[in-house]
Order: C-alpha cells, then structure tokens, then sequence
C-alpha cells in the first residue's frame, strides 16, 4: 500500500515568503541591476533597449527571461529559439510581462506598436518554462510557444491597436487582471483570467483632444478609499507640432471603469518627452520632463491623491531641476523595494528620487544612486511584473482539481468539500489561520501537495483615504512651463562671474546649496547667500539651492 503524506509547515514572519519576480531589471544598453538587497549593477545582459524592456524572475530571484519587445533572451543570455519576430519596434513605449493564472511556468508578454507612426500592432506571446530544455546552472530556458505567438489584441470594434502602451491592475476580485491598453480615444480594459485574455474590453472614452500619440500608461498601488476608485491612472501623449500630455484618471478595479468625476492634466508645450510613477502608496505622482529650453531636464512631485479626495489646500507641484543639464532625463519607474528609480540616456548610473517623508514638495534627486558598471541607461525600464496587493480571506473547493503547478492563497481559511481531488497535479494551499480537509477530499498518487500555515506574502493597505465633501466638480491643469519660470524668485548675481557669485530670495532662507558641473558631479557646496568659485574651471554649472521652507530653486551659474 502507498503512503500519501500531506505535510502541514507553519512560518512566522513575513520575510521568509519569496518574491523575487521583480529582483532583476534589464535595460538600456546592456545595463542590468539586481534588487535582492541594496541595488547592485549586473553586466551580463546581451540586449541593448532603446525604450520598451521588460524581465521576469521567479520567486525565489532566479532569472528567466527579459526582452526589448522584439526579441527574448533567456537566463542563459541567449536568444530562445522561436525568441524573434515579435512585434515591438524600437520606438515602442512599453512591454508588459504577466504570468498566466493557474501555470507558474506559461509567461504572458505583451509587445506594443510605434507610438508615433503606428506601424505593427499590440499583441501577447506566451513564454513557456517547461519548452526550451535547461541552463549550465540548472535554470529552464523557456521558448515561445509557436501555437501562441504574435496573437494581435484588438480593440472594441475588432481592428488592431497601433499605440505603444501597455500596463496591469490586479482585478477587485483578488484573481484576475485588468490589462489596459490606450488608444487616441479610449482606454481600453482587457480582463486577464485563467482563460487568458477577454477579448471583449470594457471601454473608457477618454476626454482629450488635440493628440497625435500615446506615449505611456501607468497605474499606481491599491489605494484604499470610500470615493469609488482604488487605483490611479495616468495616461501620456504626445502633442502635434511639440509638446506632451499627462492625464491623471481615478480608476475602480473592480468594474474595469475609470471614474468621471474629474481629471487633472499636466502639460508642457516646451517637453520632448514625458513620464511618470507614483510613490509606493499612491499619493505622489512623479513627473518627468525632458524640455527644449534651459532648464533642460526637471521632475515635478504632484499631491495627486489629496487632489482627488478633495483633500489639497494651497499648492498642489513642487518641481525639483535636475543637476544634470546635458543629457535628457527620461524614464521613471518604482522598484520592489518601493523607492523610485529614473533614466537619463547614456548615462552609466540609474538615478533615485529620495523622499525619506514621502511628501510630494519634499524629494531630491540623486542621478548617481547605483553605477551601472560600463554599461548605460536609455529611455525606459521594465514595468512591475502584476502581483496582487493581498490575499482574499476565505476559499472553498468542491470540485476536481483543474489546474497544475498552482498556489492557493488566502488570509484565513482553505476548506475542501466532497468531490475535490487532486489527481496527479502540483497544488500548493497556503492559508493565515487554517486548512480544512473535509470528508471525501482525494489526493492521489502521483500528486504534489503541499500545505502550508503562513500570512499573505502582502496585505491591502489598511488606512482609508475619505473623500472629502466637494465644493463642485474641478479639472487641474498645470503648465510645467510655468512651473519652471517660478525659478525666477531667487536671483543669483553676478552671472557670469569668475569669482563671487551671491544668491538673493524674495521670500524665505537658504538651507543649503550645491553647485554641480555638467556631468552630475558636486564641486561647491555652502550655507551663506554667497559662494566663491575662485580656482574653478571655465564653463557652465548648475546651482541647486535648497530651501528652509523645503523647496529646491536650480540655476544655470556660468563661470568665465
């Protein structure tokens, strides 16, 4: 007689569960870097990325695969075999990668057309784990399946989608997936379930005009309130002639809806390029602008969360200049350890928005944060790959088993009930307070399972945000042009000097300032309203002169 053994684990604490999927970036130019611990610079990738990249890792941070939208190189470095063709371009935006529910081994990638002209079209690829044979250090390789490759996604009236934009939201329901993916006029919500991608979208019509491309889509964590919304979107485009667009939109998972009530619009007729991430929370949009005109390169923190509660009393942006001036800062994204990273291309260092309080007036920029090791930064990083927040509480199974290679998890109970069985699959049950094995549950030879007592790898924030009783329904739009001529109220003079330079404000106290040259590197730092530059260099410097009142003011100081 063959023994079935069911063994039960309990774990206390949270870091012990592993949720490594988002361990390591590939991008840029061959620039890599690993978020297991403090971020570190990795040199082994052969892909070079213009913009769109995405990779994926599994639980536990080992490497799988990482792609350009156009072709898949697994953890080996190597192309997969059937890893060509895809049909990103080099001008696409984003690559979304999202693994299918119910197979931890079947891999989503979904590859975007170019936003500007656009040629090919929006489509998925499936990534297979168990395809492909393994690596040197015992590491599946994968392949694209053939049966499931270039699968063109399309839009409500059954035409394919030519826009460079794609992102996820985990669906209310604590199972699903919203996949959005805008067009010029809509934004469309696709929902993502074991069966794989519903072809029929729900359809948000979006209250915009004057657009000609659709640079972005971007989503923020689970924000908890009573005001029908639990996400936040924001949308970028770009404008004819010159100049780009961000629309914020609040969004309800759990209908695939965007929320009319009203919308808030930045917007830069000077901006090359735009881009955007939310803080760890939700509260704090992050904006970033690659302008025509000096100051070049600047990030605006936008109190968007309290703008849509009602919540906001006086101003509602501070802008923080970058201290590099000559090379364009580009792409914003938040990494697994919650921090904001951001891309300037070509330069060989990932920068890091720092914003220890999490106020949207209170962060600086630090383009040096990690040294990307010879390799380089371009226009874009790999989105998150789409976990769900939490977990939902309760799951009752009373049928046979269907799915392999699958985890249950819930923060309170599993209960099986007559007529589940598991014949001959992989089922893992991972509950808060207990698993039930009622009469009649099966477990047959040949079965993998596993039960586990332990929390949820995560939990829904718990603090509610309320709404905030309104005195009438109000769009925000707000120039980034005009933010940055605000720069105006502190003057420094003489400039040109090639001596002392002094600093004068209207209203409010110097903190500190630092003066940087071209290339991000600190010479002079002082506390008084005046500087010597005595024994400097010949050339152009930018002056970021930090506040009492947390506001940072940058100038362009020339010396001669």
């Amino acid at each position: 007689m063959k023994n079935i053994y069911i063994i039960f684990i309990l774990f206390l604490g949270f870091s012990a569960y592993p949720q490594g999927e988002n361990d390591n970036w590939y991008f840029g130019d061959k620039a890599a870097v690993n978020f297991a611990g403090t971020p570190v610079a990795l040199t082994n990738s052969a892909m070079s990325a213009p913009e769109a990249c995405g990779s994926v890792s599994d639980a536990q941070g080992n490497l799988l695969f990482y792609t350009d939208g156009m072709t898949i190189w697994g953890s080996d470095h190597n192309i997969m075999p059937n890893g060509t063709g895809l049909t990103g371009t080099v001008n696409s935006s984003q690559v979304l990668i999202i693994g299918e529910i119910g197979n931890k081994d079947r891999y989503y990638v979904f590859t975007t057309a170019d936003p500007y002209s656009n040629q090919s079209y929006t489509a998925y690829s499936v990534v297979d784990m168990t395809l492909g044979g393994f690596g040197s250090t015992g590491q599946p390789l994968g392949d694209v399946d053939p049966a499931v490759k270039n699968v063109p996604v399309l839009d409500n009236n059954g035409k394919p989608i030519t826009t460079g934009a794609v992102t996820a939201v985990p669906h209310a329901n604590g199972n699903d997936f919203w996949i959005l993916i805008p067009t010029l006029t809509d934004l469309l919500a696709f929902q993502f379930d074991s069966a794989g991608l519903n072809t029929a979208p729900v359809v948000n019509t979006l209250q915009i005009s004057n657009i000609d491309g659709v640079m972005f889509v971007k989503a923020s964590p689970f924000v908890n309130t009573n005001a029908g919304f639990d996400t936040l979107l924001a949308i970028g485009f770009t404008m004819p002639v010159n100049g780009s667009t961000i629309n914020f939109h609040p969004f309800d998972s759990s209908t695939g809806a965007m929320v009319f009530n009203f919308h808030v619009t930045v917007i830069s007729g000077a901006s090359n390029s735009f881009s955007v991430e939310f803080s760890h929370d939700g509260s704090i949009a992050y904006c970033s602008s690659s302008m025509n005109a000096f100051p070049n390169n600047v990030i605006v923190g936008v109190d968007i969360l309290a703008v849509f509660l009602n919540q906001s009393t006086g101003s509602i942006f501070h802008n923080v200049i970058s201290p590099n001036q000559n090379i364009e800062l580009s792409h914003l994204q938040r990494a697994k350890d919650g921090e904001v990273y951001y891309t300037e291309n070509g330069s060989g260092y990932l920068g890091k928005i720092d914003n220890p309080m999490n106020t949207f007036n209170g962060f600086s920029l630090d383009p040096t944060n990690v040294f990307l090791n010879g390799t380089f930064s371009s226009n874009g990083l790999p989105q998150l790959f789409p976990k769900h927040p939490g977990c939902v509480t309760d799951i009752i199974l009373t049928a046979t088993e269907t799915n392999n290679n699958y985890t249950y998890q819930v923060s309170n109970s599993i209960t099986t009930q007559t007529n589940y069985s598991i014949n001959s699959l992989n089922i893992d049950m991972k509950a808060g307070n207990h698993i039930l094995l009622l009469p009649g549950t099966e477990v047959s030879l040949g079965s993998n399972y596993l039960a586990v007592i332990k929390d949820c790898p995560a939990s829904k924030p718990s603090k509610m945000h309320y709404l905030m009783p309104s005195t009438g329904v109000q769009n925000y739009v707000m120039n980034i042009d005009d933010i940055i001529k605000a720069t105006s109220e502190v003057k420094v003079y003489p400039n040109p000097t090639s001596n002392v330079f002094n600093i004068d404000i209207e209203n409010g106290d110097i903190q500190k300032w630092e003066l940087y040259d071209l290339s991000g590197k600190l010479v002079l730092q002082g506390r008084e309203s005046n500087g010597s530059v005595a024994g400097l260099a010949k050339a152009t410097y930018v002056l970021k002169i930090s506040l009492k009142n947390n506001e940072v003011k940058t100038h362009k100081l020339i010396v001669k």
